[in-house]
């Protein structure tokens, strides 16, 4: 039986995308990834980036999202 504590960005990475997608809807996710990765070709940014560029889109904090998702180390 498998631990459901997170061991690796592997396995914990693809589910807090599809936390944040199921979040904030589908149309709006496709669109806040287009803009994310348009604006950030080439570039470099962290995860405070990524929170800031999400929330700043829509309007509102996600800090308890982002921290049990993508600081936290179980899988919600």
């Amino acid at each position: 039986m498998r631990s459901h504590t997170c061991c690796s960005i592997y396995d914990k990475g693809p589910l807090a995308l599809h936390a944040l997608r199921k979040a904030v809807g589908d149309e709006s996710w496709n669109r806040l990834i287009k803009q994310w990765t348009q604006d950030n070709a080439g570039g470099n940014q962290g995860m405070t980036d990524f929170q800031n560029f999400v929330e700043k889109a829509f309007g509102q904090q996600l800090d308890e999202l982002f921290t049990a998702w993508f600081d936290g180390t179980v899988i919600q």
